[in-house]
């Protein structure tokens, strides 16, 4: 009896040290829990912060490098300009990406729901790169026929960003060819859903580094940092962009045959009303209306006003 007696009240003082125990892990783990959310919330204020003063002096650079190529200069001072100003843009979408990978992390990123024309946006994304596509002999081209005068609900701003991604990926990784945009109408019932394919002729992407090419800070070669450039976010951002949207990204590709980049994005109808507000607005603004006024511009960078001003 004296030891089945001892035996219990030993088997209770475990329990109660168990139990003691539980609840200092618990607190423990609280403690810990706010720690980590103190530092990613210090980090991404930091972070923030960085990109803003970064940005600031980096405005100047392109504005006043991109002025003095406007001026007359000689051809080494030219080419001293367009290195730069090709340093400078590959920094700014450096700190670009980063702040918007930490924002998407952080779950500070909002997509927004407005009516929108997905053609239009398209048209957009290759006005903006046509540039880069005839300095490479490149053809840019695109295809919309079949969701022209479309109108959605949804956030062109994050879609143009995706596309601007894909599509300046198949610009870079593309010596001769062709890089193509086609936008097609794939719907599932109430919901109006879009399929982007962006295509290219370019080096391609073996079979076993596809899924790698997603994933944030990498590269299915890591030669093409060296050679191209890059954090390696550009295609993390864009499946993160996609799925905020409920959407779906995936790639087919063959090594020196090229690449297809497919995105699937639904969308809400868009309202009527809205639609012909929009189409109201839409186009080149009317320069006469501003003219004479005066324009009152506020900023702590006095190079920047100085830029604006000119």
């Amino acid at each position: 009896a004296g030891a089945a007696l001892l035996t219990v009240i030993l088997f209770t003082l475990y329990i109660f040290h168990g139990i003691r125990r539980n609840i200092q892990l618990n607190k423990e783990l609280v403690l810990a829990k706010q720690r980590a959310e103190d530092l990613a919330s210090v980090k991404e204020e930091f972070l923030a912060n960085m990109s803003h003063e970064i940005r600031t002096p980096l405005n100047a650079i392109i504005g006043y490098s991109e002025r003095l190529s406007q001026t007359e200069l000689d051809k080494k001072q030219g080419e001293f300009i367009s290195a730069v100003q090709k340093s400078s843009d590959l920094l700014l979408a450096t700190v670009n990406d980063i702040l918007d990978f930490s924002k998407i992390e952080a779950g500070k990123l909002r997509i927004d729901a407005i009516p929108f024309e997905p053609a239009a946006v398209v048209r957009e994304v290759v006005d903006t790169l046509q540039l880069h596509a005839e300095k490479k002999h490149l053809a840019l081209q695109y295809d919309t026929s079949s969701i022209d005068d479309l109108f959605v609900t949804g956030d062109p701003i994050r879609l143009k960003q995706i596309l601007i991604n894909l599509t300046g990926n198949g610009v870079k990784f593309t010596d001769s060819g062709f890089v193509k945009i086609i936008c097609t109408r794939v719907d599932d019932g109430e919901n109006i859903v879009l399929k982007y394919q962006v295509a290219d002729t370019g080096m391609g992407i073996e079979q076993d580094k596809q899924d790698l090419i997603f994933d944030a800070f990498s590269q299915a070669d890591a030669s093409a940092t060296r050679r191209f450039s890059g954090t390696g976010l550009g295609l993390a951002i864009c499946k993160k962009l996609v799925e905020l949207q409920n959407g779906s990204i995936n790639v087919e590709s063959q090594p020196e045959e090229g690449s297809v980049f497919t995105v699937v994005i639904p969308y809400l109808p868009a309202n009527e009303e809205r639609v012909t507000y929009v189409k109201q607005v839409a186009g080149k603004p009317n320069v006469e209306q501003i003219k004479d006024k005066h324009i009152l511009l506020v900023d702590d960078d006095e190079y920047n006003i100085q830029l604006t001003r000119m």
